[in-house]
C-alpha cells in the first residue's frame, strides 16, 4: 500500500510517500530522508518560478497512484488539495491536530523541532503504525476524524459568523468615533438590530431613506435638522455612509447565515444534542460552535461506554506561580499512586478547548491552554454574559451552575480563576448530559 502524507501550509503542501513502515524506525529514516531532496516534494497553489504547482500535484498523483492520503483538517487551506484528491479518485483521511502532535512527539528524533517535512513523514507512516490498526490489521477509524457534510458546512458557517462579527464590531466602533463630530446627538445609540428590520440610524446614515419606515425617517430627520452638526454645516462624510452601508450588509449577511444554521440544526441526527444544549440555555451561535467540535459524541466512547484507565505512576507535586502573565510550574518529587483517568471526559474537555498542557520554554515549564480556541472563546462569552450575570433559564442544570457560581464568589479566588472553574463545570455538566443521552 502506498500512503501519501500531506502537510498543508498557507499556500503550499509538503508531501512524503511511503509504502511501508521504515524498518529502521522513523527517527533513523528521517535522518537519511532529510538529506534526499527529492523525497519531500513541495507543491504551491500560486505560480512561482521553478516551483511545482497544483497542476504538477495532479500529474504526481496520476503517476504515483497512492492508495491513501493522510492530512490535517486545516480548514479552507486544505479544501483545494482535498478537492484535487477527490478529482483523482484518491481516498483520504483526516488526522486531528492533537493526535498528530502526540504522535509527532512520540516518534520524533530528539533535537529536531517541528517542521513541515517531518509532519508529512509522520502522516505518511500513520496508517502503518500498529497502534493505529485494529486486531485484524485494518485501519482503526477511531484514530481519524469522521467527515460529515452537514458538520463541514456548519463549521464553515460558524467561521463566517465569527469573522463577520469581528468586522461588525470594528466598523461600529469606527462609526461611533465619527458620529461624535457628525451626529453627536446619536453617538450613544445602539447600532445593533433589535427587530427583523435594519437599525433606522444605520439606514439614515447610509442614505437608504427609502428602506426606513415613516416614523423613523421623520424622527431622525428632525433630530438631524435640529442638531449642532447641521447648524455648523457639518455633513455626513462619504466614509461614514460607506461603513454604515457595510454594517447593514453585514447584518443581512449574518441573518442569512443564521437561517441556514437553523435549517442544519433541525436535522433529526442533531436533536439529542439540541436537547442537551437547551438545558443550559445556549443560543443558536454557541450551539453551532459546540456541535462542530463534539459531533459525533460516540467518538469519545468505547462501545457506547466511557473509557477509563487505572495506572500506577509517580504523581509529582506542582507549584504554580504567575510570572509575566504566564503560569510557571515547578515540579517536585512525589509519590507512586494508583490514579484513575476518565479518558473520554478529558478528551471531550480538550475538544472544547478546556485542556492544559505544560510546555518547556528553555529554562522553565509553562502551563498553557490546549485545544481549539473557538469553542473555548464561545464558552467564555456564555459564562461572562449569561452565567455570571444570572441571565439563564430555570432548568435544574442552570440552577446548579448558579449555586456553584455563588460558592465561588464567596471564596478568595480572583475573577479569571472563577471563570475558568465555571467553564470547566459547564463542560463537565454538558458531558454528563450527553453521556446519559448516548450511553448504551
Amino acid at each position: 500500500m502506498k500512503c501519501l502524507g500531506i502537510d498543508v501550509c498557507k499556500a503550499s503542501i509538503v508531501t512524503a510517500l511511503l509504502e511501508s513502515y521504515p524498518s529502521g524506525g522513523l527517527a533513523n529514516f528521517w535522518k537519511s530522508s532529510s538529506k534526499n531532496k527529492g523525497f519531500y516534494k513541495t507543491f504551491y497553489s500560486v505560480k512561482k518560478d521553478n516551483c511545482l504547482t497544483s497542476w504538477d500535484f495532479i500529474a504526481f498523483l496520476k503517476a504515483e497512484k497512492p492508495d491513501l492520503a493522510i492530512l490535517e483538517p486545516t480548514g479552507n487551506y486544505s479544501k483545494l488539495w482535498r478537492t484535487i484528491l477527490t478529482h483523482c479518485d484518491i481516498p483520504y483521511k483526516l488526522v486531528g491536530h492533537v493526535e498528530l502532535k502526540r504522535y509527532h512527539h512520540k516518534i520524533a528524533p530528539s533535537g529536531h523541532t517541528k517542521n513541515d517535512s517531518l509532519d508529512s513523514l509522520c502522516m505518511a507512516s500513520y496508517p502503518f503504525d500498529p497502534e493505529n490498526l485494529t486486531s485484524d490489521s485494518l485501519l482503526n477509524n477511531s484514530k481519524f476524524i469522521r467527515e460529515v457534510p452537514e458538520i463541514e458546512r456548519l463549521r464553515d458557517l460558524v467561521f463566517q459568523l465569527e469573522f463577520s462579527s469581528g468586522s461588525r464590531v470594528r466598523f461600529g466602533n469606527y462609526l461611533k468615533s465619527r458620529m461624535s463630530r457628525e451626529f453627536p446627538e446619536r453617538q450613544d445609540s445602539q447600532l445593533k438590530p433589535r427587530y427583523l428590520s435594519l437599525p433606522p440610524l444605520l439606514l439614515f446614515m447610509a442614505g437608504r431613506h427609502d428602506e426606513m419606515n415613516q416614523v423613523g425617517r421623520t424622527r431622525l430627520t428632525k433630530e438631524w435638522n435640529a442638531g449642532i452638526s447641521n447648524y455648523l454645516g457639518i455633513e455626513l462624510d462619504n466614509s461614514t455612509r460607506f461603513f454604515s452601508n457595510e454594517l447593514c450588509q453585514l447584518i443581512d449577511f449574518e441573518r442569512s447565515v443564521e437561517a441556514e444554521i437553523e435549517q442544519i440544526l433541525d436535522a433529526p441526527a442533531f436533536s439529542p444534542y439540541i436537547k442537551c444544549f437547551e438545558q443550559f440555555g445556549f443560543g443558536l451561535r454557541i450551539q453551532a460552535v459546540l456541535l462542530c467540535y463534539i459531533y459525533p459524541f460516540e467518538s469519545f466512547l468505547v462501545e457506547g461506554k466511557p473509557f477509563r484507565s487505572h495506572e500506577y505512576k509517580e504523581v509529582k507535586k506542582r507549584e504554580k506561580t504567575i510570572r509575566d502573565g504566564q503560569v510557571v510550574v515547578n515540579f517536585r518529587p512525589g509519590e507512586n499512586k494508583r490514579i484513575r483517568r476518565d479518558i473520554s471526559r478529558d478528551s471531550f474537555s480538550m475538544m472544547l478547548g478546556g485542556g492544559t498542557v505544560c510546555e518547556f520554554s528553555g529554562d522553565q515549564w509553562v502551563e498553557v491552554s490546549a485545544g481549539p480556541t473557538l469553542p473555548r472563546l464561545a464558552l467564555w462569552r456564555w459564562v461572562f454574559s449569561s452565567l455570571e450575570t444570572g441571565k439563564l433559564s430555570s432548568t435544574s442544570t442552570c440552577r446548579q451552575l448558579i449555586d456553584y457560581r455563588n460558592n465561588l464568589k464567596n471564596s478568595k479566588l480572583n475573577g479569571k480563576h472563577i471563570q475558568r472553574k465555571l467553564m470547566a463545570a459547564t463542560q463537565n455538566a454538558l458531558y454528563k448530559h450527553l453521556l446519559d443521552a448516548f450511553k448504551s
